[in-house]
């Protein structure tokens, strides 16, 4: 996709579309006038394509007209590569002041992802399938403020979905920096440009398994091999089920550590604490213990939730409940794992403020955007389930509204 002088005049020019086969031969040649609300118009364009997941065109172009410059996004058809002029007149619209095209990308939802500049600052957008800003990312759009002045070079998206925008930041004293920014799929703040300007995302929990007999299974993972499949890691020192497993990481994500908490050995409640890091310290990769939970508080069948702290993600977790077999009833202590030095990573418990409840096998989760985790329904370790909620802010536990149905073993 590109552009061609109109009747030799270098202020005007259209747009061509060209697909060529395999074989290199052409099989499409497809001429575009300028749209009166969604042309590129001007005289120079500087290209971006990508596909969508339809298979359509998209290009983000810097558009020039005289001494000022505009931001333009198109989308061609799949078939014939006829202009989607309602996608570009929307698209125009959304972006309306942006004046320079630095790159995009389609995410995994089929959005589209376009990063530039827009009146001397760095911008990222993201529109949907109807040319609109999503309101969900930032209100549609975000512009970097750092600085005298930025502008982005070139965008692409991680395995998670993060928009990873890289290009220049102009600083006080007038040199210019090279910049990357990440942007988290979901509403929030732009992180501050700086040294480290990366917000942290972890602290993800996954429930540990029981195998056939129902003692705990230390295994790392099944054998299976090739993309897509499941492969064998190292196995877990000590053998433990209904345990679970976090994750921390380093906040320009060059480590991480996952933790496997208590859980249950076949015979009793365990309290102990297994830590995997990448890159291992050792240079093997290989389970360590970690620290314990104290004497008293083993327990299996709770939660760890990833807890808000000082505004940042990813270095604390929340373990809330479980059950204690030697005294044979569910716990309501809580207690806080901190990660307070990420290399190497050093963690340390500290105790909470009691559930109200006691409670095993339940639910929790954290409320994104706000200080509070919410803890629902579970079991009080004599086969009862338990109908109330708890809501556990930093300042102490909540009593709300109860569940409808008494459950335990459920999700949140």
């Amino acid at each position: 996709w590109g552009s061609a002088q109109t009747n030799g005049i270098d202020d005007v020019r259209d747009e061509v579309a060209l697909r060529f086969d395999a074989t290199g031969a052409l099989t499409h040649d497809q001429p575009h006038g300028s749209l009166p609300e969604g042309g590129f118009g001007g005289r120079d364009r500087f290209n971006f394509l990508t596909l969508d997941l339809e298979g359509r065109l998209i290009a983000a172009a810097t558009s020039i007209f005289d001494t000022r410059s505009s931001l333009r996004l198109k989308r061609l058809i799949a078939a014939d590569l006829s202009l989607d002029e309602p996608f570009c007149i929307a698209a125009k619209a959304s972006l309306r002041d942006a004046t320079t095209a630095a790159g995009v990308v389609v995410d995994a939802n089929g959005d589209v992802v376009v990063a530039g500049a827009n009146l001397g600052h760095m911008l990222v957008a993201r529109l949907d399938d109807n040319g609109v800003t999503d309101p969900n990312f930032y209100g549609g759009r975000v512009a970097d403020t750092d600085g005298l002045g930025s502008t982005a070079t070139g965008v692409l998206l991680d395995a998670a979905g993060r928009g990873i925008v890289v290009g220049e930041v102009t600083n006080t004293g007038g040199d210019v920096d090279v910049a990357v920014w990440r942007v988290l799929p979901e509403a929030g703040v732009l992180p501050d440009a700086g040294p480290d300007p990366f917000d942290v995302d972890a602290g993800q929990t996954v429930d540990g398994g029981v195998d056939g007999g129902g003692d705990g299974d230390g295994d790392g993972g099944a054998a299976g091999g090739g993309e897509g499949a499941w492969s064998s890691g190292p196995s877990l020192a000590t053998a433990r089920a209904s345990f679970t497993l976090t994750l921390f990481d380093r906040p320009d994500l060059s480590r991480f550590a996952a933790e496997a908490i208590g859980g249950f050995d076949g015979t009793a409640s365990l309290g102990s604490v297994e830590i995997l890091e990448e890159p291992p310290p050792s240079g093997t990769l290989a389970w360590a213990a970690g620290p314990s939970l104290p004497a008293g508080e083993e327990r299996e069948g709770f939660t760890a939730t990833e807890e808000i702290v000082a505004g940042q993600r990813g270095r604390s977790v929340l373990v809330a409940g479980g059950l204690n077999r030697a005294l044979g009833a569910a716990l309501a202590t809580t207690w806080s794992l901190d990660a307070f030095n990420f290399t190497p990573f050093q963690f340390q418990w500290t105790q909470l403020a009691a559930l109200a409840s006691p409670r095993a096998h339940h639910a929790a989760a954290l409320v994104d955007g706000a200080t509070f985790t919410l803890v629902a329904g579970g079991d009080d370790g004599g086969g009862s389930a338990i109908v109330d909620a708890e809501i556990v802010p930093s300042g102490g536990p909540v009593q709300p509204a109860s569940l409808p149905t008494p459950r335990a073993g459920a999700s949140l």
